[in-house]
């Protein structure tokens, strides 16, 4: 089973080169593989994570797929979306939590949770971070 997690923007989704700024103006100690392009590939996106092997799925979202989503306000304001899927490791939920909301904030947008059919703004986004910062330091030990 996997969990979804989508960033759905305002402005334009960043361009590659933007990803990692976006990740590092948020203070994640996270590393994106530079070969792996946003606006041409999809699949598994493979990330280091303080050192450590980590990723998610990514894909690209249409306008038609984040229209029908439930309790999503105002869903024709959005021009762009991508959807990060993830399986059962919890450094992939970290990995994913962490680039969902650095690309929101980057393009002015929201996280939607498809499974609790929720949208994060603001703080509520910071909310998720701290739970994806606590999963991380149960599972990785620091030096």
């Amino acid at each position: 089973m996997s969990v979804d997690l989508y960033a759905l923007c305002i402005s334009r989704l960043p361009a590659k080169t933007e990803w990692q700024a976006a990740i590092e103006q948020q203070h994640f100690p996270l590393k994106m593989d530079p070969v792996f392009d946003p606006t041409k590939d999809t699949g598994f996106w493979p990330a280091q994570l303080n050192g450590t092997t980590a990723g998610f799925e990514y894909y690209p979202l249409t306008q038609a797929e984040w229209k029908v989503l439930p309790n999503l306000e105002r869903p024709d304001r959005f021009i762009a979306g991508a959807q990060f899927s993830i399986g059962s490791r919890p450094l992939e939920f970290v990995s994913a939590v962490w680039v969902a909301v650095a690309v929101a904030r980057a393009c002015d947008g929201v996280v939607y949770d498809p499974q609790e059919s929720k949208s994060y703004t603001g703080a509520a986004m910071d909310g998720l971070v701290a739970q994806a910062s606590m999963l991380l330091k149960m599972q990785v030990p620091r030096p």
